[in-house]
């Protein structure tokens, strides 16, 4: 698995039940070795070896009616403006797209447990060509990172960050505009959806008078909110959720 979305992953499920707790309780980590020998055994999971790595809390639970949709893309149990309804949709993303799946075990009261199950490397020592290239492309490039949910913040600048690049972040685009002189990107990575002020779409047309040639990569649940803007200079659009890889890959595109 991907190096950078497997530490994107922990984090999300370590924000979900820091969140969940309240400020108190006890998260833990568990790894352990699994063999699934049929479907039946884990629906979702051909038959193989498995590294089961749990993510549990004690905090408030989920209740049963919404298990089902908890992994949906923009569903949400937070209040509002607390959450965006991406972090475990990306997670169950990675998962699939690696071989494996997420599991949830959940009690009100009581808390959850999140498990991911990852197809096990049999080799000893397994080449990861992924990271070589993505560290190789980050080498002195600085990522200016526009976004107003702290949770896509975070593990935004924890992956960036994990990979190799610089990164500062900022929460909108008036901040970033401001702060351009100073900062000088190489690319910058901002959402359309900026909630009050200014969108990305707009931060990203200021920043072309400034810089023509500066790359952007648009990020977004609607990627028609870009697609039907006349943009000339330089960018990509990703539909979140998206992975380390396609996101390496857009900006890979862009500064090359």
């Amino acid at each position: 698995a991907d190096r950078s979305q497997l530490e994107s992953a922990l984090l999300n499920l370590s924000i979900n039940a820091r969140d969940a707790m309240s400020g108190e309780g006890e998260l833990s980590f568990r790894a352990r070795n699994e063999v699934v020998s049929s479907e039946e055994d884990k629906p979702g999971l051909a038959p193989g070896e498995y590294v089961a790595i749990s993510v549990a809390d004690t905090g408030s639970g989920i209740e049963p009616r919404l298990l089902e949709r908890i992994v949906e893309p923009f569903f949400t149990t937070k209040p509002l403006g607390k959450g965006t309804g991406l972090g475990l949709s990306m997670v169950f993303g990675f998962a699939t797209q690696s071989g494996g799946t997420l599991t949830i075990e959940s009690q009100v009261g009581t808390g959850s447990t999140f498990t991911l199950f990852l197809p096990r490397a049999l080799e000893a020592d397994v080449a990861d060509e992924t990271d070589e290239v993505d560290s190789g492309l980050a080498q002195g490039l600085k990522v200016l990172v526009v976004e107003d949910d702290r949770e896509y913040q975070t593990v935004l600048e924890k992956t960036l960050s994990l990979t190799g690049y610089r990164v500062v972040v900022k929460d909108d685009a008036e901040s970033a505009l401001e702060a351009l002189p100073a900062i000088e990107p190489d690319i910058v990575i901002t959402d359309v959806m900026l909630g009050n002020g200014m969108n990305g779409v707009a931060c990203a047309k200021e920043l072309f008078l400034h810089r023509p040639t500066l790359p952007v990569v648009f990020i977004s649940g609607f990627p028609e909110l870009v697609q039907n803007e006349s943009i000339s200079s330089p960018h990509a659009m990703l539909r979140k959720p998206f992975s380390t890889k396609e996101l390496n890959a857009a900006i890979g595109r862009l500064v090359h």
